[in-house]
Formats: C-alpha cells, structure tokens, sequence
C-alpha cells in the first residue's frame, strides 16, 4: 500500500473484475466547479473609495484625452489660418502684380506711339529736306 499512499485521493487504485465478455463503456466527463471566494469582505466605505479612485482616475484620463483632442483641434485651426492667410496674401500679390502690369502696359503703349509718331515725323522731315536739296 505504499504507492496508494503516494497517490491523491481522488487517484486511489481500484481493483476490477475482469472476468466476463467484455463491454465498451464511455464515460462522461463532469466536473465539478466550485468558486472559492477568498477576497476578504470589503464594506462599504471601501467599495466608495475605490469608486471615487476610479472616478478621479476615469477623469484624469478623460482630462488627458480632452487636451490631446484640444491640442489638435487647435494645431488644425493654426493651420487653416495660416493657409487663409497665405492665401490672401497670394490674392494681393497677384492683384498688385497685375496692376502693375497694366499700367506697364498702358505706359508701353503710350512712349511706344509716341516714339513711333517722332519717328514719323523725323523722316518726314528728313524726306521733305532731302527733296528740297535734290530739287
């Protein structure tokens, strides 16, 4: 009996009786569960304090999730702003540039008429001398 000793309890050896035909069985597995409960028994001031941890807890997180959100959102407006300006500032300096292209351009018309009206009358002139010399 020295290895009966050594098994469990629920492991003891049982001698069978073979004798006879023989006979498949299936078993069916049942096990018994059984729930401990070892916590020790919280009151209910207890039970408060952990709630109120996990409500401080729950809103420092919500806080820290708050300012990230907040943080982006501004990061977001900074941007939009920016582009808002800079798209402005394109809008003037495309309309200052185009001005001044007109003005240019109506500059460039005027001397170039004019240029063009002297010049006329420079040879003109020069035709008009040169007849009378040939004359």
């Amino acid at each position: 009996m020295p290895e009966e000793e050594k098994l469990k309890p629920s492991e003891k050896q049982v001698d069978l009786d073979t004798s006879g035909p023989e006979v498949d069985v299936t078993l069916e597995d049942t096990k018994e569960e059984t729930v401990v409960d070892t916590a020790p028994e919280t009151t209910e001031q207890e039970i408060e304090v952990k709630t109120d941890e996990e409500k401080k807890e729950d809103d420092s997180k919500l806080e820290d999730y708050s300012k990230g959100v907040q943080s982006r959102i501004a990061k977001l407006t900074r941007k939009m702003r920016e582009a808002e300006r800079k798209e402005a500032a394109a809008l003037q300096y495309a309309a200052a540039v185009e001005a001044q292209r007109k003005k240019d351009q109506e500059k460039f018309n005027k001397v170039d008429s004019d240029y063009n009206a002297k010049f006329e009358e420079t040879v003109k002139s020069g035709m008009e001398i040169a007849q009378k010399k040939l004359a």
